[in-house]
């Protein structure tokens, strides 16, 4: 009996393991980008409850480091979850998404003379994002304690997350973690990727590399609306590799895709171009960098690669356009300041125009993934909009 019960528990046990290691969850995905809007709801309410869903707990926050980054540590049961922020409206993280000068994918950073040393990837090819590789490098002498204090509890399977500048950061802490000594960090940690609405953190050969050691074996997700233009920056202008392909001229001319003389001019410009714009790239980040510096005390960076071309790592998953709810008013009800943001139909109404980055705002994606994928949870939700975000 007791050879049954222990053959039954190690069948259990290799059962979990193997549901943490691999496949999109669309019910998992709504509730991580629950966890991901806690941000925003400490910002706007002054508390996260009402969006922390059922059956996780807050370990940790962390205190703002570097340019302005934060992360919160959650727990379900034996599974850990680390959140990063998005984008603040502080200038100096928008210096980290502006610092966009790839540099070697494995390097060292030096932070007021101590030696950071790192690897995204092992591709000698391989490039990513400086600013946010920087971010990591910050981040990392409090996300290190805190993963093997989720060790002490026995937790060893975590989910690495964030939306927009949140998702590009968990996307290349995936790697920094990947790629620790054992003496760093525990081999049994076993980790999973979601990343809701991020910019590009690297080249092509990081995404490759990423791709085929994670996204391939169903661990690595890039959830997005393709109407949010934030997952197509910093910079990609060629998503096939070439210029010019037989693909490209037979789709052309069979009708099957249609031929685009800005997408295509825009390229041809940009490759013609390549390397000056990757120098002129440079030149302007390493005024960032001297920036960084002089807020942080000395950072030296390695050298920039010549290359500006983002590729997007992770398996995507493309939501629905966000809907944006019909707004009118009559033109006597708007004050001449209000007036912009209106646009009046014939019906002889003036409705309110869609914000700019509606499509990216994070509580508009946990919807949209709750939508998507979670249509009991979608029905219950009281608010299908932050006014806010109006």
């Amino acid at each position: 009996m007791n050879r049954i019960i222990f053959i039954l528990l190690m069948a259990f046990c290799q059962l979990a393991q193997a549901q943490f290691q691999s496949g999109f969850s669309g019910r998992l995905s709504r509730e991580l980008m629950g966890l991901n809007t806690t941000f925003t709801f400490e910002h706007l309410y002054g508390t996260d409850k009402a969006i922390i869903p059922k059956g996780y707990d807050k370990l940790f926050t962390s205190d703002v480091v570097g340019m302005d980054n934060k992360f919160h540590v959650f727990k379900k049961g034996k599974i850990g979850i680390i959140s990063f922020r998005g984008s603040t409206n502080k200038s100096i993280s928008w210096v980290e998404n502006f610092y966009s000068s790839m540099i070697p994918a494995r390097g060292e950073i030096m932070l007021k003379g101590a030696a950071h040393p790192y690897e995204f990837a092992a591709d000698e090819d391989a490039a990513v994002h400086a600013g946010y590789a920087l971010a990591i490098m910050f981040l990392s002498e409090q996300l290190l304690p805190q993963i093997k204090t989720l060790n002490e509890e026995g937790i060893y399977d975590i989910i690495i997350t964030g939306h927009s500048q949140g998702g590009a950061l968990s996307t290349l802490t995936r790697c920094y973690l990947e790629n620790l000594s054992s003496d760093q960090l525990d081999p049994k940690n076993k980790f999973r990727t979601y990343a809701f609405g991020n910019p590009m953190s690297g080249n092509r050969e990081f995404a490759e590399e990423y791709d085929r050691k994670y996204s391939e074996k169903g661990t690595a997700f890039t959830i997005v609306n393709p109407y949010d233009p934030v997952p197509y920056m910093p910079l990609n202008y060629d998503e096939e590799g070439k210029l010019l392909s037989k693909k490209k001229i037979i789709g052309w001319f069979s009708g099957k895709e249609k031929f685009n003389f800005l997408k295509f001019g825009k390229e041809l410009v940009l490759r013609t171009f390549d390397s000056g714009l990757a120098s002129q790239m440079g030149k302007h980040n390493s005024l960032l960098e001297s920036l960084i510096s002089l807020k942080f005390g000395q950072v030296d960076m390695p050298s920039y690669v010549m290359d500006i071309n983002y590729f997007p790592a992770g398996k995507r998953i493309e939501l629905e356009k966000f809907d944006y709810p019909e707004i009118r008013k009559k033109r006597k009800e708007l004050t001449d300041d209000e007036l912009s943001d209106y646009k009046e139909n014939e019906d002889g109404y003036w409705y309110r125009k869609e914000p700019k980055f509606f499509q990216h705002n994070p509580y508009n994606y946990y919807v949209g993934v709750a939508k998507n994928y979670d249509k009991k949870s979608y029905n219950k939700l009281k608010k299908k909009y932050l006014d806010v975000n109006l």
